[in-house]
């Protein structure tokens, strides 16, 4: 829960006046489902530290803050309220009559104890509370508290029965060449719909509120399953390989919003790095990452109302030819089936084999909603040797042309690809690897606005987190890693829009 994000990351006063601080507190859980307030006012300090978690440092905040905008999973909206106030400390605390609520008496409890309290107040009503910081069961609410006498969720130790809680916090300052076309009595707005774990904020002109690029999917149908989905291929890094599921790690945990097709039970599932929810065990061993996984987690995070669904199949140590299929009388044709044969395989099988599980996990939605949200192909390394830059160039798009030819897709279906490891590069070893990688970034060079090559040839391999003497495969560190840029690289395809 300790989760804390500043939008500068010291204490010490930044160059720029902070104008305004964020808060946005996620709770979901099997009985309350998902949960959201966001709470934002004038800043009442100019160090970012004092807006996080309240620090055993002798002091207390029981004061107002100005202009309190606050809104809600449940619809509340609203801005400009003059009765906002906060009480925040480490310490023990006392109720300020009989109950603990918005009345609070923080000054009896200097320096005793380490219970703790952060709480957001309109008027008498509580906006959110995150009580007993250092307990194992901490308080955690939304709203008036209504189990217990205690309306700000004191005593209730009930951190437990939610199943993902986040909180973040935004220390927004105004940029010197930014000019505010407002009303002098008005404030600037965040609109927080998009913006996920470690985004700036970025301000826009038109409507006047700092926010995120926004992007395209159908926030409806039924809640069971996914909304956005995610079809994931490849060679052994797109399948985790050497990359290890972590139980202390918050970001490789199943999320109720996170969908995978299970090949073996034909069914949607939560998805789970442990399960065949994420891609069948005889591709994707059980306990491996999954970079669409957390593509989909940085999707969670930015929208409630999205429900991504992966549908993975992907073979490590594969060249392309196993995806690619040129007709009868291209160039390519009688080499690309050569290069196949060589497997045993006819030329495209693990294409044909993605495209008739997406086909079969598409029919268990609702008919609006059987759409491919975005591609994300991480294959190189196989062609990295015995492989002409035309011949692996002309495999790719005509990968990227398939897919878009298939029913459940069109010409401007986002196509997303990552960098190999390029582990021969200052090495003796030479693999090719890193000159395949010339041919993916060139997709950011094309004319097609909806292809993107994510790097990550920056990212450590295996051997740097498990010392295994791995440098063809990336680490669980880079996987969460490319999970982001990956996330980002597809939004960035709808920046103009």
């Amino acid at each position: 829960m300790h989760d804390i994000r500043f939008d500068s990351s010291s204490s010490a006063v930044p160059q720029q006046p902070i104008h305004r601080v964020g808060y946005l507190l996620e709770l979901q859980s099997q009985q309350f489902g998902n949960q959201w307030v966001y709470t934002e006012f004038d800043a009442f300090s100019q160090h970012p530290a004092d807006f996080g978690i309240p620090q055993a440092d002798g002091t207390f905040k029981k004061l107002a803050v100005n202009n309190l905008d606050f809104r809600s999973s449940d619809g509340a909206n609203e801005t400009g309220l003059a009765n906002g106030h906060i009480e925040f400390t480490a310490y023990n605390y006392s109720p300020g009559i009989n109950n603990y609520d918005s009345t609070d008496d923080l000054a009896s409890g200097l320096n005793v104890g380490s219970y703790g309290c952060m709480q957001v107040h309109c008027g008498t009503n509580v906006l959110w509370a995150f009580n007993n910081h250092n307990g194992v069961h901490k308080d955690l609410g939304i709203g008036n508290n209504t189990s217990n006498e205690h309306k700000d969720w004191t005593f209730m130790y009930n951190s437990w029965q939610y199943t993902y809680k986040r909180l973040r916090v935004y220390a927004i300052h105004q940029q010197v060449e930014i000019k505010f076309a407002l009303q002098a009595t008005l404030q600037p707005k965040v609109n927080m719909r998009g913006v996920a774990d470690g985004d700036p904020l970025l301000w826009n002109a038109t409507a006047q509120e700092f926010g995120q690029t926004q992007i395209p999917f159908d926030s409806h149908g039924d809640i069971s399953k996914p909304n956005f989905i995610i079809a994931l291929t490849g060679q052994s890094n797109s399948q985790g390989a050497n990359a290890y599921y972590d139980a202390n790690e918050l970001n490789d945990q199943p999320h109720e919003r996170i969908f995978g097709f299970n090949a073996t039970t034909q069914q949607w599932e939560i998805a789970d790095l442990n399960t065949e929810s994420l891609g069948a065990f005889w591709h994707k061993p059980a306990g491996l990452q999954s970079l669409a996984f957390h593509f989909a987690r940085r999707l969670v995070e930015a929208y409630p109302d999205i429900r991504p669904g992966i549908i993975n199949v992907g073979v490590g140590g594969q060249a392309i030819a196993r995806w690619a299929k040129f007709p009868q009388g291209h160039v390519w044709h009688t080499y690309n089936v050569q290069r196949a044969a060589g497997a045993g395989v006819l030329q495209g099988d693990i294409y044909d084999l993605h495209v008739q599980q997406i086909h079969n996990a598409l029919q268990h939605l609702e008919a609006g909603q059987r759409k491919v949200g975005v591609v994300c192909w991480h294959q190189g390394e196989s062609d990295g040797w015995n492989s002409e830059a035309q011949y692996y160039t002309d495999c790719i798009h005509q990968v990227i042309s398939q897919y878009r030819n298939e029913p459940w897709a069109d010409t401007r279906t986002p196509f997303v690809v990552g960098e190999t490891t390029g582990a021969d590069v200052g090495t003796d070893q030479d693999s090719g690897w890193e000159a395949r990688n010339v041919q993916l970034r060139n997709l950011n060079l094309d004319a097609d606005p909806y292809t993107k090559c994510v790097m990550c040839s920056d990212l450590e391999p295996s051997d740097s987190q498990y010392k295994n003497g791995d440098l063809i495969h990336f680490s669980a560190r880079a996987q969460r890693t490319m999970g982001t840029r990956y996330f980002r690289a597809f939004r960035n395809m709808f920046e103009s829009a």
